[in-house]
């Protein structure tokens, strides 16, 4: 398409020295320009858009603003934008500007999706903090993450898997994840409650499985009921949020 089939737009009838200041003001102002200008009428057609060299401040940032309604409107149809100045010191670029344009509709799409899924409540629940020495009881089974680390030695050994820590046979550490479920009706007791400011990856609480045949912890095909003998082990914050529980009224805190 060449320059002379293009319906020109003059920029200087829009934005004259009394309203120079639009420019400096921003994409909300290249808006109001697009609204005067009607710019969504050239959807399919071709565009000279001729920038006064009087205008020094016009940048390509600005011209999108003017323009970024035309692109949206266009649909599937691309519309051809050439643009016509004699300032030397204006750098106008628009090879990549439906590119780019494109980017920043998936970042407006991006943004509008976080914010709606703001706000949802979940049902109506009890909040519990709990302190160390709570005890609870698990209503439904629970899966969560164990760790391959020093601190959860205990319940890795009940459970028939390799310890965490240093191995100096092979010179490395163990940092296996294991998937463990510890059955419903197993009784925990609160031991440790690490969250702090900033080091979120880190949040966890510690429980002490409490001896009794009713506490009960599976990993794959290994099975152990802790009968005589309990466990000491930590899990994550996000996993112990999964946690269908009963707690032990006697061991709250009554301040």
């Amino acid at each position: 398409m060449k320059h002379e089939e293009a319906v020109e737009i003059q920029l200087s009838k829009y934005v004259t020295v009394k309203n120079r200041s639009m420019v400096l003001d921003g994409y909300q102002k290249a808006q109001k320009i697009a609204k005067e200008l009607d710019i969504k009428s050239y959807v399919g057609k071709s565009i000279l858009l001729t920038v006064p060299s009087s205008l020094t401040s016009a940048t390509p940032s600005f011209l999108r603003g003017i323009l970024s309604p035309l692109i949206r409107a266009q649909g599937s149809e691309k519309t051809c934008i050439f643009v016509s100045s004699t300032n030397e010191n204006m750098c106008l670029s628009l090879s990549d500007f439906w590119e780019e344009e494109d980017i920043r509709e998936a970042k407006r799409e991006k943004e509008k999706a976080r914010k709606e899924g703001l706000g949802k409540w979940s049902k109506p629940m009890p909040f519990l903090i709990p302190d160390i020495g709570t005890v609870i009881r698990l209503k439904e089974d629970w899966k969560f993450r164990l760790h391959t680390e020093s601190r959860n030695n205990a319940l890795l050994k009940a459970l028939g898997l390799p310890a965490g820590g240093y191995n100096y046979e092979t010179r490395t550490y163990n940092h296996d994840i294991h998937d463990v479920i510890i059955k419903a009706g197993s009784i925990l007791k609160v031991d440790r409650i690490y969250i702090r400011k900033g080091v979120g990856e880190y949040s966890s609480l510690t429980f002490n499985i409490q001896k009794g045949k009713g506490s009960q912890a599976v990993c794959n095909s290994n099975e152990k009921t802790f009968k005589s003998k309990g466990a000491r082990f930590w899990a994550k914050l996000s996993d112990v949020n999964n946690m269908i529980v009963e707690v032990d009224t006697a061991t709250l805190t009554d301040n």
